[in-house]
């Protein structure tokens, strides 16, 4: 595990935010997302978020769902909800952040932990709104993470 100095954490915070925003705007999945942005891409944004942040999520995710070609898709998840309330995609974005900070090992390591991270199976209990999985403690989704299934709580 690494511990990010702040501005390394806020910068995949903002990237991970970055991502369910896209992956709202175009109903697609936030692994489709990242796939589609690439690996490359993926470190570049992380890298210049700092400078991303001067402009709105809008007006990014914009210029990145234009420069990628990313179509609408057919996944829409707000509509799906059952519960009332919907996460901010910040939420959802600090979630992933955290968990990705507590399962990398090497700073240098973090874009390829991300991809695996959003490429795995943990994805779909994160991005399951209707659950409390989303922001159960990080330590309990790591563990769950690690042996591959949702343990007991």
């Amino acid at each position: 595990m690494i511990k990010l100095l702040t501005k390394e954490y806020d910068d995949l915070y903002y990237l991970c935010s970055l991502i369910e925003f896209i992956s709202r705007e175009t109903n697609n999945t936030s692994k489709y997302i990242v796939n589609a942005l690439g690996e490359n891409e993926l470190l570049y944004i992380k890298d210049i978020a700092e400078v991303l942040h001067c402009d709105s999520f809008e007006e990014t995710a914009e210029r990145f769902i234009l420069e990628h070609n990313i179509a609408q898709g057919t996944n829409d998840k707000l509509s799906l909800l059952k519960g009332e309330s919907i996460p901010k995609y910040t939420k959802i974005g600090k979630a992933y952040a955290n968990l990705i900070e507590k399962i990398c090992l090497k700073e240098e390591n973090l874009i390829n932990t991300l991809i695996e991270i959003y490429n795995s199976w943990i994805t779909e209990y994160i991005e399951d709104y209707d659950s409390d999985f989303y922001y159960l403690p990080v330590d309990y989704q790591k563990c769950c993470y690690e042996e591959n299934k949702i343990l007991r709580y």
